[in-house]
């Protein structure tokens, strides 16, 4: 689940530090809004179920996400998981955010670029990678909703589903809110590593 949307969003600023993000730049009434419809249309799909457990980044935007998720869901508790942390953008930090597109363009061409202190789509598949297998590796009948951010959820989407990292943006943005529900398929469970 991408997180609803922010005071970042609304200013047009990048805010990828994580010691901004954990300290402030929350949802907007808006953001607000957004999860909770999310979640009740989950809800009402039977997407969340007695099983649940919410693990989300350790960024405001996000944390306030999965607590108004936890309650529509009546989830008693909320893991915070670093490796969910939004994606470093180094000198992009509190650019206006048509400065994404620069990223992006780089990543079309090379996702393990750094260019700029930008982390690269490589690593953050492997971070957020290595939390699902240590999640699946873990039980075997709980239903995970993972709340981060937009380029944290398209690159472990990407990946999951075996996708060139080149094209993540374009397969799968999420829109502030918005929520996917996958399946780790058999080949995947059990494997070390995220290759």
């Amino acid at each position: 689940m991408r997180r609803g949307k922010s005071g970042a969003n609304e200013a047009g600023l990048i805010v990828r530090d994580p010691w901004r993000g954990a300290q402030g730049d929350g949802l907007t009434a808006q953001g607000r809004d957004q999860v909770e419809a999310t979640a009740h249309s989950a809800w009402q799909r039977s997407l969340a179920d007695s099983t649940l457990s919410l693990v989300s980044a350790p960024f405001l935007r996000a944390q306030e996400t999965a607590r108004i998720a936890a309650q529509i869901w009546a989830v008693s508790s909320i893991q915070t998981d670093e490796r969910l942390r939004e994606r470093a953008c180094g000198q992009f930090e509190m650019a206006q955010d048509e400065s994404y597109e620069q990223v992006w363009a780089q990543d079309r061409i090379d996702p393990e670029h750094r260019q700029g202190g930008v982390e690269s789509v490589a690593d953050v598949w492997e971070r957020s990678c290595s939390l699902v297998q240590e999640l699946d590796w873990g039980t075997t009948d709980t239903t995970f909703v993972l709340v981060t951010h937009g380029d944290v959820a398209s690159a472990l989407l990407c990946g999951m589903a075996q996708e060139d990292f080149r094209r993540h943006r374009e397969l799968y943005a999420l829109h502030t809110a918005e929520i996917r529900q996958v399946k780790i398929k058999a080949e995947m469970k059990g494997k070390p590593g995220c290759q």
